[in-house]
């Protein structure tokens, strides 16, 4: 996960980048500022989608890892992984919004997936993305995701934040490692 000279470069988080962590994934997904960046849902659901602590709780799971690409010092993204049985759950997937459209996320996306792929040992990769995100839906599908499976009722219970709108619902995405 090398990268050369003045390009991102992608690393394994560690405790003392929780913090960054936790401010990178709100301002992206939940940031009133910012509201057409693509991974922005603040007109979907209110509320932090994470704090510290949890990003810490991520972090000293088994099988669980968080990525991070830095240029010059700086987070640019970062990306989640948990790998339960072979399938790895992929998550917050997160772009610092002024970068996004320079590639950043196709490029955390990949070495997400790599990573998935190399070190985790994983057969097919999944994530959940919300279901009237139809053009991020329309994203993962470019890069070989498929939809899995019913909708379901956004996660309440995870304390990801709080739904705006009646019947909120996510729908699972899947890549198999033939598809890579």
């Amino acid at each position: 996960m090398q990268a050369a000279e003045d390009s991102p470069a992608i690393h394994l988080a560690e405790a003392k980048n929780a913090e960054a962590i936790a401010r990178l994934v709100n301002f992206a997904y939940r940031s009133k500022l910012i509201n057409n960046g693509w991974s922005n849902e603040s007109e979907l659901v209110a509320g932090h989608r994470i704090d510290d602590e949890s990003v810490l709780a991520l972090m000293q799971q088994p099988q669980s890892v968080i990525l991070l690409c830095n240029m010059d010092k700086r987070l640019l993204a970062c990306a989640h992984l948990l790998n339960t049985d072979g399938t790895v759950y992929l998550g917050m997937l997160s772009v610092i919004p002024e970068v996004q459209g320079m590639g950043i996320g196709k490029r955390m996306l990949q070495q997400a997936e790599d990573y998935a792929w190399n070190n985790m040992e994983a057969d097919a990769i999944i994530m959940d993305v919300i279901s009237q995100r139809t053009e991020l839906i329309s994203f993962y599908q470019r890069r070989g995701y498929v939809i899995h499976g019913q909708e379901k009722e956004y996660p309440v219970h995870l304390n990801i934040g709080e739904p705006l709108q009646n019947n909120l619902t996510v729908q699972q995405l899947v890549k198999n490692k033939q598809h890579q």
